[in-house]
């Protein structure tokens, strides 16, 4: 189990055979727009981007990607492997962490 910002792109998506051409120029422009700040990659899957880092970054990582042209959403979101067993593993780590930052809520 990841956390990684889960990135949705715009018309980019559109652009056919020459798509490829398209997100590796916005690849570069987030990489230009995230220097200086610590993550380990940045990858292309099932029609999304994906930033992994370390948390701490996330909010400021969110804050400079906000200015570049093309990208749609920007989230926080963990990956998890595709069986049941991970993903409910991961909801009951992230329900804890809710539950510890914020102990007088009943969840």
């Amino acid at each position: 189990m990841d956390k990684v910002l889960s990135i949705s792109i715009g018309e980019i998506a559109l652009k056919g055979k020459n798509r490829k051409y398209f997100e590796d120029k916005l690849i570069s422009r987030m990489k230009k727009a995230i220097k200086g700040l610590d993550y380990t990659k940045i990858y292309k899957e099932q029609g999304k981007m994906y930033i992994e880092g370390a948390e701490d970054n996330f909010e400021p990582m969110i804050d400079k990607l906000r200015k570049v042209f093309g990208l749609v959403y920007i989230s926080p979101c963990i990956r998890v492997e595709k069986n049941l067993e991970e993903i409910e593993k991961a909801i009951i780590k992230v329900m804890e962490e809710r539950q510890s930052k914020n102990p007088s809520k009943n969840l």
